[in-house]
């Protein structure tokens, strides 16, 4: 039995991904472009054992066994479903899949990311060690760990740092051409941001989401009366404003940006029939606390829980403000950080 190992970190997005396109859902391909940071210190570590045999699928998450009827293995499930359409003899192999988070599933902190996009870099080492793939690179390997959630392909650029999701379509002709065109790439490094810090404040540590993000992004783009309007927005003045303000290193107004679109995501969660609403009591102080501030933004994910930029002299003064309403054991403070890695077997 082969066995491999990946460690791929978490990113957190400044502009969201909120929606498949209707005509290429089947593929994961978003309705817009998203951009997020790669998170240094937040990670999924997938251990991948394979053997030949009929394809079958035995699944552990943070040490618990998946049953094939949790939702979870329903989503491994599928990606190896889709996969399978390019590459058929990944039906030709059992898998064996231990992954573990070491920050909350399912609550906001994006953890299908770092989970899919380890668990694709895995899928693609153990074939090419099997000698089934060439080495794919690095925008093959975004492609692949899409197929499995949307934001792993964030996940997946070696040098971490500031990443864009394409989302493909505006040049593309074929569905084959629509797909390989919606890849991620770092635009730029870590050290790019080290005058950035990283606050995460969880406002619930263990508690799932009611409504996940694959359910409600779907019903999002069914009933939102002005869905597209946002999309629009966002692909062609918000994601340009926000790339400009990072290449001029203008802190200010790219955390002015950033509040802005989390607020804008939220704002259609609530439009959403029936209604999406993923934040809290506690969450809302945080954005009453936070939104004032011009050296720091936060943002929201689908849920709860808070992620805070701010200027690191300002650092430690903002984690000071989210202790007192999160309690101080639920922040954690960090930096943007780098890219997957091969993890201990």
């Amino acid at each position: 039995m082969l066995a491999v190992g990946v460690e791929s970190p978490t990113n957190i997005a400044l502009i969201k991904y909120w929606g498949k396109h209707p005509k290429y859902e089947h593929l994961l391909i978003p309705t817009k472009s998203s951009i997020s940071f790669t998170i240094a210190g937040l990670h999924a570590k997938t251990l991948l054992k394979v053997e030949s045999g009929k394809r079958e699928i035995t699944f552990h998450l943070n040490g618990k066994k998946i049953k094939e009827t949790q939702s979870e293995f329903d989503y491994v499930r599928d990606f190896f479903d889709k996969i399978s359409g390019t590459y058929k003899f990944a039906n030709d192999y059992r898998y064996e899949i231990s992954s573990e988070n070491d920050f909350p599933t399912a609550s906001g902190f994006a953890s299908s990311a770092a989970g899919f996009s380890a668990l694709a870099l895995a899928f693609a080492k153990a074939m090419a060690k099997l000698d089934r793939l060439p080495e794919l690179n690095e925008r093959q390997l975004s492609v692949l760990a899409r197929l499995g959630s949307g934001s792993a392909a964030r996940s997946v650029p070696s040098r971490g740092g500031l990443v864009i999701w394409h989302r493909g379509f505006d040049n593309a002709g074929s569905e084959a051409e629509v797909s390989d065109l919606s890849y991620a790439e770092t635009l730029y490094e870590p050290s790019y941001f080290d005058g950035l810090s990283v606050i995460y404040a969880k406002v619930e540590s263990e508690r799932e989401k009611k409504t996940k993000s694959r359910a409600g992004m779907r019903e999002s783009v069914r009933s939102v009366y002005d869905y597209w309007q946002w999309v629009d927005y966002e692909e062609k003045t918000l994601l340009p404003a926000m790339l400009n303000a990072v290449r001029e290193k203008d802190w200010v107004q790219m955390f002015k940006l950033t509040k802005q679109a989390s607020n804008n995501f939220h704002a259609v969660c609530w439009r959403t029939d029936p209604p999406i609403i993923y934040l809290n009591d506690k969450s809302t102080e945080i954005i009453s606390t936070i939104q004032p501030l011009a050296y720091a933004a936060y943002t929201f994910d689908a849920g709860p829980n808070a992620v805070v930029f701010a200027l690191r002299r300002q650092a430690e003064d903002v984690e000071e403000s989210l202790k007192a309403i999160v309690g101080k054991e639920n922040t954690y403070r960090t930096e943007v950080g780098g890219g997957p890695k091969d993890a201990e077997l």
